[in-house]
């Protein structure tokens, strides 16, 4: 798990009282493409409050934004999921 940057209280604000979170998560963490939000606990050993993290798996990334600590090691956290074609699934696939 990557820490990519920390959100001012501005951002925070703006990506809470969004009316399509989604696209200003995206904007926020400067993405394009398909994703999906959703919230999630994950495993973020020592994460920050309004910590962004990046995370690459089965080469799909997974974003999240830390909006509270459970523990040390487990944060709940909003989340950004990547959305691949199998066309695109096959590709990142030739390349990892």
């Amino acid at each position: 798990m990557e820490k990519i940057k920390t959100l001012s209280y501005k951002e925070w604000e703006k990506l809470s009282n969004a009316k399509d979170k989604q696209e200003e998560f995206k904007n926020i963490l400067g993405l394009t493409g398909r994703y999906i939000l959703g919230d999630t606990a994950v495993s973020i050993e020592n994460s920050e409050i309004l910590g962004a993290y990046k995370h690459r798996e089965n080469g799909r990334d997974f974003y999240y934004i830390v909006v509270n600590i459970l523990s040390k090691e487990h944060a709940f956290a909003w989340s950004l999921f990547e959305v691949l074609t199998n066309g695109e699934q096959r590709e990142r696939d030739k390349q990892n």
